[in-house]
């Protein structure tokens, strides 16, 4: 047999095929003993299989040696805990938004790079970071190391394949987690609950309208303590007011003559923004994806339009202004309804 036929076959003999269990294993094995971490992954989960999950709770307790790594959020499927962790600790992760994704395409890679000066161990196969992926499910990675290569041709391959999701990728900031959780928890509880439609018995919704001003304050400090809900609310209206005061000179027309997209997530008929509202939080206010709504904005109707500009953009909108508004709307959907 030639040379290189049987230098080939050692260097499969070397490495190593691992389970979910013995991945899991090996990763916090590498986590421990190296200098840098990087990884690109799916999914990330930690809620469910708090107890299991040893990979994250490695990753925790040394934050300080991850390098550019890349978590996918496809489905709302990573856990928004993760990430808030990675995000408050500093640790140099990123988020490949869905947004980001190609039109049927999915962020799925699921690739872990250790190295300490010369000497490096990769991991790639199947296994996400969940609990799942490193406990209970089947999988199946491939356990390669420098030990194994002549060269670090491989290392330096993945090493590329990282940086270039690093790349493609977005920081986790405040006002998206605070969006990402929200889609996060309605997947979850959709999952859970599937045949739900409505909320709990016992949720109590404030009665704010009978509220003074420093009560409904303190209201909201409670309800969002970091301030990424204000932040996210605020961040949507100057936007709002940005795009109306563009298109005001056409009056009544005003938003009749935006743009589909604009139309659209100032509707909130749509769940990811694009253009400008890439990054915003359409959904600050609730979604109108339901009913007959989005029909009358996909087809753009003029009554709408017409009812929006009875709201001025300037100084206090007082109830005249919203009692017009409604008779625009009743009368635009008489008018629908009559042919």
């Amino acid at each position: 047999m030639c040379s290189t036929c049987t230098r080939s076959i050692l260097e499969v003999n070397l490495m190593k095929l691992l389970n979910s269990k013995a991945t899991a294993q090996r990763l916090v094995q590498l986590i421990d003993s190296h200098d840098n971490i990087s990884f690109a992954v799916a999914w990330a989960k930690i809620s469910r299989y708090s107890k299991s999950n040893a990979v994250i709770h490695a990753m925790k307790a040394s934050k300080d040696k991850i390098r550019k790594s890349v978590i996918g959020t496809d489905f709302q499927s990573t856990d928004w805990r993760v990430l808030d962790w990675f995000s408050e600790n500093k640790a140099e992760v990123q988020v490949m938004k869905v947004k980001k994704a190609k039109i049927n395409s999915v962020f799925h890679p699921k690739i872990y790079l250790f190295w300490t000066d010369g000497r490096w161990d990769l991991l790639i196969g199947s296994a996400n970071l969940t609990g799942g992926g490193m406990k209970t499910n089947t999988e199946l990675v491939l356990h390669v190391s420098s030990d194994d290569c002549e060269n670090d041709k491989l290392f330096r391959r993945a090493e590329k394949e990282i940086n270039e999701y690093w790349i493609e990728s977005d920081p986790i900031t405040g006002s998206w987690l605070y969006w990402y959780k929200k889609e996060n928890l309605k997947s979850e509880n959709e999952k859970s609950h599937p045949n739900s439609t409505s909320p709990p018995a016992d949720t109590q919704v404030p009665n704010i309208l009978h509220m003074k001003w420093p009560e409904f304050l303190l209201l909201i400090q409670l309800k969002d303590p970091s301030g990424y809900a204000l932040k996210a609310r605020l961040d949507l209206l100057s936007m709002a007011r940005k795009i109306f005061q563009r298109y005001e000179s056409y009056g009544q027309k005003s938003f009749y003559k935006m743009k589909d997209s604009e139309r659209k997530a100032l509707a909130g008929t749509i769940r990811v923004g694009r253009d400008e509202f890439e990054g915003v939080d359409i959904g600050s206010f609730g979604y109108t994806d339901r009913g007959e709504f989005p029909g009358l904005i996909k087809n753009n109707s003029k009554n709408v339009s017409r009812a929006l500009s009875c709201i001025p953009l300037e100084g206090e909108v007082e109830k005249r202004n919203y009692m017009d508004y409604i008779q625009e709307i009743v009368q635009g959907s008489v008018a629908t309804l009559m042919g």
